[in-house]
């Protein structure tokens, strides 16, 4: 059994300072903190807040403020327009299926493919 995650929509709220770090809010349907993202890394004097990222190819990147509300913006903005990004892509691909079943030729194929794909993973079966 699946549980069901928190209705949409959901919203960025405000940031708040936690040890040091500064953290962004994600608020569901219900004015609830669902979840958050931070900023890896320590206040500085300057009142910058400086970090490193975990480390990539054996490099690490320093991460400021904004990438971190950026990224709090951008999952917002995933979930909000998933449900109505999958039931688009469930019309056009039963649309594209109808209109060329029995003819379909290789590009066709490929991209109906990908779009079966495409909705089994927003199901967690790819």
């Amino acid at each position: 059994m699946t549980t069901a995650h928190t209705p949409t929509p959901w919203t960025l709220g405000p940031w708040i300072e936690s040890d040091g770090h500064r953290v962004y809010a994600l608020i569901g349907r219900g004015k609830d903190q669902i979840a958050s993202v931070s900023v890896y890394g320590k206040r500085q004097h300057s009142g910058e807040v400086a970090g490193r990222a975990l480390k990539n190819g054996g490099h690490q990147r320093t991460i400021a403020e904004p990438i971190a509300e950026a990224d709090a913006a951008h999952i917002v903005r995933c979930v909000n327009s998933h449900d109505a990004l999958v039931a688009a892509l469930r019309v056009i691909t039963g649309h594209v299926e109808s209109l060329t079943s029995g003819s379909r030729d290789m590009l066709t194929a490929n991209i109906v493919a990908e779009a079966r794909a495409a909705l089994a993973a927003t199901k967690g079966e790819a």
